[in-house]
């Protein structure tokens, strides 16, 4: 079963190495600043928190199933304020921290209100990248986000 990994192990950094990502990796818990934002919705949790100040970093939450040799990257976004991370997004999985590693060179771009130009996941499987990651969209059909957008209008 995938889930944070316990140390940044010399395989991760290969793997993060091997797909790009240079930056050092870095343990986040979850920091909770409003009952409306929801889980799976990082991106846009980031775009109305940096309303409120700071700016959005982008980069990649580290999963690893140690015991199948698979390690996963999933693109992701967090808030920076005054020089400090911080992960807004809600889990569901109950993990209390994430390994999160910032990317400078890919950033999501929204196309409308239910749409983002994104990245899928990276894989790694015996130290091989067996999953690139490649442009896709990202749409969301259900009213969650929409309807949380509009609850938090009224208060």
């Amino acid at each position: 079963m995938e889930t944070t990994p316990v140390d940044v192990s010399p395989e991760i950094i290969s793997f993060l190495r091997t797909v790009g990502l240079d930056e050092v990796p870095e343990y986040l818990p979850f920091t909770s600043v409003s009952q409306f934002y929801l889980p799976r919705y990082c991106l846009n949790n980031c775009e109305e928190e940096v309303k409120a100040g700071g700016r959005v970093i982008f980069g990649w939450v580290v999963w690893e199933d140690r015991g199948a040799g698979f390690i996963e990257t999933e693109f992701h976004s967090v808030i920076e304020r005054s020089g400090k991370l911080a992960d807004i997004t809600p889990r569901l999985d109950g993990e209390e921290f994430i390994l999160f590693v910032s990317d400078k060179t890919r950033s999501p771009i929204r196309i409308d209100e239910r749409t983002w130009d994104t990245w899928t996941n990276i894989k790694y499987l015996h130290g091989k990248v067996v999953l690139m990651c490649e442009k896709i969209q990202l749409h969301d059909p259900s009213d969650s986000y929409e309807a949380s957008r509009a609850q938090r209008s009224k208060t």
